[in-house]
């Protein structure tokens, strides 16, 4: 069955790819070549829009760059410090916001320098041995033209530059500083000087394969510019053409002109490139989409099988694995490694099995430990109907001498035992208000041993009360309290119980302000391991009893925690399902 299943597969698919492949060639040869035209005039224009985000990312870097600096509360402190009488200050502020200045260009490597011109055109830059020649700079003509803008901030027309005894193309920024952040700065503006060679060359462009690239500024004025051959159209007229268009293209003669003007300050990007190149990339694409269709299909026939075998095979093992399984062989186990849905399936396979190995340990680990704790209740009643006789005749005794404290604490004391013998008797839950019955016929006895040493907060939602939770779970965390973390203490301490429940969920707290646990004892108790248990006399279940308990019942729909530490008191949360929730299960 399995090999006529793999040769049906074979020849179906070989079939059914060779025509599709071919089908596929023929047709895209024969109409496709307009979109792909259309394709690679589209990929120019990504290219030039890409190239001029790029700008436009230094630009915005260049105006944050500038605004940090104004908004320096340090620079403009310093700044007011420059008309101080004091000659000292002067010159201290002065190398000061020179180093400042300095600083914020040790990441900027297209950034030459950074010149702040006072109100009364004072000069301070990053590089004060030029301080002079910067100030000299100020009546430019590049300079005097960005003042006449009448603009809050922009970019100079590219302009000259002299920077460590060498010159350079150079493009500046310049902000006006804004009085209303400081009505008392003396500082106008402040000028960022860029090295426009070093700027480009951040920029990632292939520049080998256009005939012409032109950077410009608002005004038409070339910033840069590579012309490898003569362009077909005048810039002028191109541009005219443009308009306000964020990106504009069209075909010349023998070129391909690209324009983009979605860079700050109205810069603009021109591109010419071949017509030759363009079509030369549709004509490879067109042959290597022919040469890849046949060495596709060559390439599908000849590893077709032997794929087709690596599939069916880890299937194969799969069924195999799970035969074992029916025959009750659960340690059988699969190792798929093909990468893809069967190597999940197998996965998961072999998950299933696990948890399945664990849930039946758990589940005889769950019954040895019900039965332990049917044990140790058992073996705590002890002819409990002698020691009713017993005690009834104390309380005679005690009616008799009018010592009726005595009486009060028996009577606490027998329906204690009377709840013991409850739980024997296979009823192993009671409701909240008969927990807390027994826990304050306890907390009476203990009163009566420990007076005035605690007081006890009752936090109980009525719609909690007829709740079901098991047996003896309130008690053991209230001794605990007590005698862990009350009496240790001097002073009167307080316990507190809260019940609440939300739709689904019991929360029951006790609280303490005694002496707290230390946290190798809380790791012990969350970690499961055994601790020391609570021995009052009255039932020898502690807190890992309870918790050992909690998780026998509920499993991983329940929690319980200690919230403690040294010296500020010890709070135990449980939290159960409820009885008639979908999380509860006996």
């Amino acid at each position: 069955m399995r090999r006529r299943i793999k040769t049906k597969i074979i020849f179906s698919a070989a079939a059914i790819i060779t025509i599709s492949l071919l089908a596929v060639g023929a047709v895209s040869i024969e109409y496709f070549r307009d979109i792909i035209k259309t394709q690679v005039m589209s990929d120019e224009a990504i290219k030039i829009k890409q190239t001029s985000a790029q700008i436009q990312y230094f630009q915005n870097d260049i105006r944050q760059f500038a605004q940090y600096i104004l908004v320096d509360s340090d620079i403009q402190m310093r700044l007011n410090v420059l008309y101080s009488d004091n000659v000292y200050e002067r010159l201290s502020s002065e190398e000061w916001l020179s180093t400042k200045l300095k600083s914020y260009l040790l990441l900027k490597d297209y950034i030459d320098s950074v010149v702040l011109v006072g109100n009364d055109g004072k000069v301070i830059s990053s590089n004060p041995i030029y301080n002079s020649y910067y100030s000299d700079s100020l009546q430019e003509d590049w300079h005097q033209e960005l003042l006449n803008r009448n603009v809050f901030d922009g970019f100079s027309d590219k302009h000259v530059w002299q920077s460590n005894l060498r010159e350079m193309d150079a493009v500046s920024y310049m902000i006006k500083y804004n009085p209303a952040l400081n009505p008392d700065s003396r500082l106008h503006h402040l000028i960022v000087h860029i090295n426009l060679d070093n700027l480009l060359k951040a920029v990632s462009m292939n520049t080998s394969e256009y005939d012409a690239i032109y950077l410009l500024n608002a005004g038409n004025s070339v910033l840069h510019a590579e012309e490898k051959r003569n362009v077909d159209v005048s810039l002028d007229s191109l541009l005219a053409r443009s308009g306000s268009m964020p990106a504009y293209s069209e075909e010349t003669r023998g070129q391909i002109a690209n324009v983009n003007q979605a860079m700050l300050d109205q810069w603009k990007l021109v591109t010419f490139k071949s017509k030759q190149i363009v079509f030369q990339k549709i004509d490879d694409i067109s042959y290597f989409f022919v040469i890849s269709t046949i060495v596709s299909i060559l390439f599908i026939l000849l590893t077709l099988t032997p794929v087709i075998v690596n599939i069916t095979r880890p299937i194969l093992s799969l069924t195999q694995a799970m035969k074992q399984v029916a025959m009750g062989k659960l340690d059988s186990k699969v190792s798929i490694r093909s990468g893809d849905e069967i190597e999940l399936l197998g996965n998961g396979f072999n998950r299933m099995l696990q948890e399945l190995q664990n849930y039946i340990e758990q589940s005889i680990q769950d019954e040895k430990i019900k039965q332990k704790l049917q044990i140790e209740l058992l073996l705590s009643q002890i002819n409990p109907h002698f020691i009713y006789n017993t005690l009834n005749t104390v309380i005679y005794l005690a009616q008799r001498q009018g010592n009726y404290d005595i009486v009060k604490m028996m009577e606490s004391f027998i329906r204690l035992l009377q709840d013991t013998i409850s739980t024997a008797k296979d009823d192993y839950f009671a409701t909240v208000e008969e927990e807390i019955a027994n826990v304050r016929d306890y907390l009476l006895i203990q009163k009566y041993r420990y007076p005035d040493r605690f007081v006890t907060d009752w936090q109980v939602d009525e719609d909690t009360l007829r709740e079901r939770i098991p047996r003896t779970l309130l008690q053991p965390l209230v001794e605990n309290a007590i005698f862990h973390g009350l009496i240790p203490v001097c002073e009167q301490g307080t316990i507190t119980i809260s019940f609440n429940r939300s739709e689904r969920q019991l929360f029951i707290r006790v609280s303490d302000n005694g002496i707290g646990m230390d946290a190798a004892l809380i790791e012990k108790f969350e970690n499961g391991d055994a601790i020391g248990e609570l021995e009052s006399g009255m039932r020898p279940i502690g807190l890992a009893n309870v918790r050992d308990r909690i998780r026998a019942y509920y499993g991983l729909s329940s929690e319980i925690r200690i919230e403690s530490g040294a010296g500020r008191g010890t709070t135990i949360a449980i939290v159960i399902p409820l009885h008639d929730s979908e999380f509860y299960t006996e």
